[in-house]
Order: C-alpha cells, then sequence, then structure tokens
C-alpha cells in the first residue's frame, strides 16, 4: 500500500448493487498496486462483506452527489491514476487493462469505455441509447463522455481542479468541455465495458429520470462556459425558454439518432420515445429557468 499506483473510486448509494460493483474490480487487481475508495452516506456499511485492507470506506455526513463523492475519492487516493466507476455498473472482464494501455499518453486526458445495460426490456433499451457515443467497436476520439466510467491520471484531474460541486447532473459534460479546452483529448475505447443496470426499464422511469435531469441541470453548464452558438442561445432565451421546449426536443433526437445510425441500424423503434424523453427533459430545463436566479 505504500507505492499504490491505482486509484479506483466509487461514488456510493446503493449498497446492493455497490458490492457486485466492488467484486467486479476485485477479481481484476491482482498487483497489490491498487486501492478501491467507496464515498458516500454510511458507506461503512460495506465494510461486512469486505475486509480487505485495500478497499477505504469513506462516510460522508449527509448524501453527496456524484461530484461531491468523486472529488473526495480523489482526495483521499493516492494513486497516479485515478479510475471512477459508478457503483450500478459491474466492470468488464478487460476494464482495468483497457485503462492501464492507454491512460499513459500525453496527449489523453480523459479515457472512457463501452457501456451497455444489463436489462433487455424495450424501455431500458431506449434508455441506454443516450450513451450512443459509447458504442461500437472502433477506437475513437469524443468530444464528451459519460461518467459512469472513466479514467484520467491525476495530473490531469489536479489540473482541471476534478469536478464542479455545484453541477449535479452533466457534471461529465462539463469537465469536458474543460479539458478539450486546453487541449486534452477525450478516448473511447471498446476493451473498457461496463455493465450498467439502471433499473429505468418502464416508461414512467424513463420520462421522469429525463424530467429530474433536465430540472437539476437546467443550463448551468452553458452559463459556466458560455461558448458557441448553442450555449448563447440558451442564455438569450433563458426568460423565454418554453419557446425552445419544442425545436431543442426535435434537435436533440435528431443529434441522437445520427449518432446511433453510426453504431446500429434499427431505431426507428425506439425514435418516439427518445423524442418524448427529450421533450421531458427539456420541460425540466424550462421548470429550472422558472427557479433559477442565474
Amino acid at each position: 500500500m505504500n507505492h499504490v499506483k491505482i486509484s479506483i473510486i466509487i461514488p456510493f448509494t446503493r449498497p446492493h448493487s455497490a458490492t457486485k460493483t466492488i467484486n467486479s474490480v476485485l477479481t481484476q487487481t491482482r498487483e497489490g498496486d491498487y486501492e478501491i475508495i467507496v464515498v458516500g452516506m454510511e458507506a461503512s456499511r460495506l465494510r461486512e462483506f469486505f475486509h480487505q485492507r485495500e478497499i477505504i470506506l469513506v462516510d460522508t455526513k449527509e448524501k453527496t452527489n456524484p461530484s461531491e463523492a468523486r472529488n473526495i475519492g480523489a482526495i483521499k487516493s493516492r494513486g497516479k491514476l485515478l479510475l471512477f466507476i459508478d457503483d450500478d455498473c459491474e466492470a468488464g472482464p478487460a476494464w482495468l487493462e483497457g485503462y492501464k494501455r492507454h491512460i499513459y499518453n500525453p496527449e489523453i486526458g480523459i479515457i472512457t469505455g463501452m457501456v451497455k445495460g444489463r436489462s433487455k426490456r424495450f424501455f431500458a433499451r431506449c434508455f441506454d441509447l443516450n450513451f450512443y457515443l459509447q458504442k461500437g467497436r472502433k477506437e475513437r476520439e469524443l468530444k464528451r463522455f459519460s461518467s459512469i466510467t472513466f479514467g484520467m491520471r491525476r495530473e490531469v484531474f489536479d489540473k482541471l481542479c476534478g469536478f464542479d460541486n455545484k453541477i449535479i447532473v452533466r457534471e461529465d459534460i462539463d469537465l469536458a468541455r474543460r479539458a478539450t479546452s486546453i487541449g486534452y483529448r477525450i478516448l473511447y475505447t471498446p476493451e473498457i465495458l461496463v455493465i450498467h443496470d439502471h433499473n429505468r426499464d418502464t416508461l414512467n422511469k424513463y420520462l421522469f429520470y429525463s424530467y429530474s435531469s433536465g430540472l437539476l441541470c437546467g443550463l448551468s453548464v452553458s452559463f459556466k462556459h458560455k461558448k458557441g452558438w448553442k450555449d448563447l442561445i440558451k442564455i438569450i432565451f433563458k426568460r423565454f425558454y418554453i419557446l425552445l421546449i419544442l425545436p431543442a426536443a426535435i434537435w436533440s433526437t435528431c443529434v441522437q439518432t445520427a449518432g446511433i445510425l453510426k453504431v446500429r441500424k434499427n431505431v426507428i423503434p425506439f425514435l418516439p420515445f427518445m423524442f418524448l424523453a427529450n421533450l421531458f427533459y427539456q420541460i425540466g430545463v424550462f421548470k429550472w429557468t422558472i427557479a433559477s436566479k442565474a
């Protein structure tokens, strides 16, 4: 433990699934140069399942959002490599090796991998299409990524000052924009695989998640960066955002569809529900604009 090279950080909110996450990582960490840091309210409850000294359980006094938990984990960590995975995911067999293979490239700031949903129910598959950027068998560069799983060198994380604790949803988009703005690349590689057990397998759950995400995130990322025409339009029309709900939902659905068609052919059955989810997201954003003082 005196020569920790890799710190694996897990935001904790789900005791049952978190044990699966930890076990999926433990099967790959055999070199003794790692630590697993689990951060969240009552994270110490997991001690009855795990007695390894490499597993560090960090209790927080209150419930933390993912940004806060990841930042706390990074502060507590000692590794030169920081790998993050959410506690509703299980790491694929080459998850750790995939990161180690690419993470030392100085041009690459963030590495992420393939996200596959566990459930095969129709609406769960609709939700999985949100991660269309992280599908396919070809390694490629991205402009944004999902924080479900990603890795970066400590020097990069520190240079970016970690996550913005004030951004609860789409915190990964904010981090990606900050990383690419100073010249770092974001790499997608399919050998890094996680199975995502998100439990959003009904229409109600799917739409509620979309609405809640819009309500929690709103236009906070656009107001923070204020770069590009999309940010400008959102900021100008904040007071009249109701006029943007439908156009924004249509635009998002078109962008998603174009991206999805690059990795799968049959998207038509999902389109109406993708649009509906985007519409609910924009309604959530509209509610945010009413309550926000930004």
